[in-house]
C-alpha cells in the first residue's frame, strides 16, 4: 500500500509523529496530494482513526484514509496548502482582522462539531 505514496517534504511533528506533503495515488481519489502522518503502532490510534473516518464537516481537515507499513500507520488527510491554522496564530500580524474574525467564526463551528461527536475537547 505504501507504494502508492510518494514522500517530499517534511511539514512538521511532535510527540506523536511526522508529517509530510505527499502524493497519493488511489483509485478512489486519483492522483492527490495529502498530509500524511507517520505515527507508530499503538492501541490507542485504533480508536482515534474510527473517530477520524466518521468526520464529515466543512471546518474540518478531511480524513482520506490510512496506510500500514512496517512499524507506522500512515493517517492520509486533506493538505493545507497555506500552512498550518497553529503557524498563523502564532503569528498574529499574519492575518488580517477582517479574516481572525472569520476564522474565529469557523474554528467555532468545528470545535462544536467535534464536541457533538464525542471528540474530548476541553472547553
Amino acid at each position: 500500500m505504501s507504494d502508492n505514496l510518494t514522500y517530499h517534504e517534511y511539514l512538521g511533528g511532535g510527540a506523536s509523529g511526522s508529517v509530510y506533503r505527499v502524493t497519493w495515488k488511489s483509485k478512489e481519489f486519483g492522483t492527490t496530494e495529502v498530509a500524511a502522518k507517520k505515527i507508530r503502532i499503538d492501541s490507542e490510534i485504533t480508536t482515534q482513526l474510527k473517530f477520524l473516518k466518521r468526520l464529515n464537516h466543512k471546518n474540518i481537515i478531511k480524513y482520506y484514509d490510512t496506510v500500514l507499513e512496517k512499524e507506522h500507520v500512515v493517517i492520509l488527510t486533506e493538505y493545507a496548502a497555506k500552512g498550518s491554522l497553529y503557524d498563523y496564530l502564532k503569528d498574529k500580524d499574519k492575518l488580517p482582522k477582517h479574516l481572525l474574525h472569520r476564522w474565529i467564526f469557523h474554528l467555532a463551528h468545528g470545535v462544536n462539531y467535534l464536541k457533538k461527536y464525542g471528540w474530548p475537547i476541553a472547553i
